[in-house]
């Protein structure tokens, strides 16, 4: 029995007996017996009035700051004194190469008036990655005093992130943003996230997409392919197109090679996003599963990586 199994173990022994002795004084009388299983539930009560202000204070600001579902999240700061490196138990296991992994990638052609223009969209996706496990899969920055989760449970830090992530002007060239983040998870296994924030903001002219995201993520994160529709990996490259407000995008599945530079370029993939209205992209692939994304539609090579014939859909781009 492990130590843990132990402590419950003693928490439900105590909290049993005492609730058994005062039921058993109520019934039979017996003033001692219910001040013994008093005695016994005294710790439980003392704690649950400590701590009822500080999980109403909670609740409050889950509710004000992380939308409607703060009683999903509000049990993360249990486990955790700080937000730092989550502290789930998780069985070891080799990193997963880039190629192992599902790549996604979204573009723009037009940039930002100013970084802020993005907090909102970065939120939103930070929450919906989260959602998928809120401690596996937290994405935080490198900074000089080690990893800051950008979304936790208490801080919110996007907006603080994006304006850190300028790159001086003596340090861009021609071809490069004048924005440049880059997100992960802080363990390198099975579980890994990373994401890849490029943008052009304040009217600067370079020669580069206004917008470029790259995200790789571990097959074990997404799970197994549903229904046709390429299950999560399908539903986060759906929303980082519909939420970037993507001129082009695609996703490679595991399995498929790399490309050394995957931008600017639009191409096609195993998951296609075209920019185009959704009955002309199902009247030019009628044997392929489409679904509307924002003004386009997400075109599917097949149901499940490595892409098969993928010139129909070349065509669209």
């Amino acid at each position: 029995m492990t130590e843990r199994a132990r402590f419950v173990l003693v928490l439900v022994g105590t909290l049993g007996s005492g609730i058994v002795l005062v039921l058993l004084g109520a019934i039979f009388g017996n003033q001692w017996l219910a001040i013994a299983g008093g005695v016994f539930l005294a710790p439980y009560v003392l704690v649950l009035l400590w701590l009822s202000p500080i999980i109403l204070f909670g609740l409050i600001l889950n509710l004000l700051y992380h939308g409607p579902w703060p009683l999903l999240r509000f049990w993360e700061w249990l486990p955790q004194k700080k937000e730092g490196v989550p502290k789930r138990e998780r069985p070891s296991s080799a990193p997963v190469p880039l190629e192992g992994c599902y790549r996604l990638y979204v573009g723009r052609r037009a940039g930002v008036p100013a970084a802020a223009d993005l907090v909102r969209h970065l939120r939103k996706i930070l929450e919906e990655i989260q959602r998928l496990d809120w401690e596996q899969t937290a994405l935080f920055a490198a900074t000089p005093r080690g990893p800051v989760r950008v979304l936790g449970t208490w801080r919110d830090r996007v907006a603080a992130t994006l304006d850190a992530c300028a790159i001086p002007p003596g340090q861009r060239g021609p071809s490069d943003p004048t924005h440049r983040l880059d997100l992960s998870t802080t363990h390198d296994d099975e579980y890994t996230v990373r994401l890849s924030l490029q943008f052009v903001a304040g009217g600067a002219q370079a020669a580069c997409p206004g917008i470029w995201v790259e995200a790789s993520v571990a097959p074990l994160v997404f799970g197994p392919h549903l229904d046709g529709r390429c299950g999560t990996a399908a539903h986060y490259f759906s929303l980082l197109a519909e939420t970037l407000g993507a001129d082009f995008g695609y996703v490679d599945g595991p399995g498929e090679p790399v490309e050394a530079s995957p931008w600017p370029t639009p191409r096609a993939g195993w998951l296609t996003y075209l920019p185009r209205p959704v009955d002309e992209v199902k009247a030019a692939l009628p044997d392929r599963t489409i679904w509307p994304c924002g003004g386009g539609a997400v075109a599917v090579a097949s149901k499940v990586p490595p892409a098969e014939n993928l010139d129909p859909i070349r065509a669209l781009l």
